[in-house]
This record gives structure tokens, C-alpha cells and sequence, in this order.
């Protein structure tokens, strides 16, 4: 299997990295589960095991693991960390999404 690689943004390092020290967990989940109106919805959570099946990348300040049967969804995906008044938050962009809702919760590929 090719190696996968997720691109981050600049303000999306920045936070991963700001996160990971606060929390003191280096590891960073990325995934997503049945849910919502089109099918699935993403989930970034801090990763207390890193599973064998797991695919994990090393961005030096932190690691994103991905599991190895979800890795064709997120080929091509950048992550970007957005700010919009008082919110802010992870935002995937990617490319592999067919279809996403008019609220923004859930996708499929």
C-alpha cells in the first residue's frame, strides 16, 4: 500500500501542535462514522491506542492515525483550522466527498 499523506495547513499545525502539548497526548484520531442525512460524519478526537491495523503519519510535533480500511476516503484531504467570529474549528476539505448536506454535518464518499 502507498503511504498516505494528509495535508495541513499552516493554522491547522499550528492548533495540532498548540493541542497535543496542552493535552499532553501527541496522537491525533482522524475518521468518521455512520451518521447524519447523507451517510457519515467526520470525527477528530486525541487517540489513547494506536491500534496494529492503524496507519499513522508523523508530522514531528504530533502523529495522525488513520484506520488503514477508512485510508481511501481521505486520499488528496487537507485539514484546516478556520476561525469565524467567536467559533472555530477543524475543517476537512476533500476531494473524495460526493455528496454533503446543506448543514454541513455529514457526507458521503
Amino acid at each position: 500500500m502507498e503511504s498516505l499523506m494528509i495535508e495541513l495547513t499552516d493554522k491547522a499545525i499550528d492548533q495540532f501542535t498548540k493541542k497535543t502539548q496542552d493535552q499532553g497526548n501527541d496522537t491525533i484520531r482522524i475518521g468518521y462514522y455512520s451518521a447524519g442525512c447523507n451517510g457519515f460524519k467526520y470525527m477528530l478526537d486525541y487517540a489513547d491506542t494506536v491500534h496494529t491495523d492503524d496507519h499513522v503519519i508523523d508530522y514531528g510535533n504530533f502523529l495522525i492515525v488513520v484506520e488503514t480500511g477508512q485510508l481511501h476516503n481521505f486520499s488528496g484531504l487537507t485539514l484546516d483550522y478556520v476561525s469565524e467570529g467567536l467559533n472555530s474549528q477543524f475543517v476537512f476539505l476533500n476531494p473524495n466527498e460526493s455528496t454533503s448536506c446543506g448543514c454541513g454535518e455529514s457526507v458521503s464518499f
